[in-house]
């Protein structure tokens, strides 16, 4: 039997440790947790055509996550809508029109709840709910 030393990680640590360091390097967007509608339609090279709501779990610069049961494939083009409430009073809810790519789908085992996918946004657009003024736009 081969004693570990405590001052030492074993090889799967160290192995997680890297995954999870490269992944946080891979990131290139700071993701902000925003709980928000989401509406979206979805096409493949196939097109299958598609459409389905949802709640957002967090929006970057560079997409966004979205928790649903209607599950887009990965690699499908996807517009997303999302509905972002006003934050203070006064200030105008917004409209983000986001146009990308689903890079990832998420179906946790006996979890409905936290099934969703992630998108990577090609084209963002942020207007005012109030009059549809463009507030912002991204292209990647």
């Amino acid at each position: 039997m081969k004693l570990l030393s405590t001052s030492e990680p074993s090889a799967s640590v160290a192995t997680a440790r890297s995954a999870a360091s490269s992944s946080l390097r891979r990131r290139r967007h700071l993701r902000y947790p925003v709980e928000a509608e989401v509406k979206y339609q979805w096409s493949t090279q196939s097109s299958t055509l598609g459409e389905g709501d949802g709640r957002s779990r967090d929006i970057s610069q560079g997409g966004a996550f979205v928790l649903t049961n209607a599950l887009p494939p990965v690699g499908a083009s996807i517009d997303l809508t999302i509905q972002l409430p006003a934050w203070q009073v006064g200030a105008a809810a917004l409209r983000m029109e986001m146009t990308g790519e689903v890079v990832r789908v998420d179906v946790p085992p006996g979890n409905e709840q936290k099934w969703g996918f992630a998108v990577c946004s090609l084209k963002t657009l942020l207007r005012r709910l109030e009059d549809g003024e463009l507030c912002a736009a991204r292209k990647q």
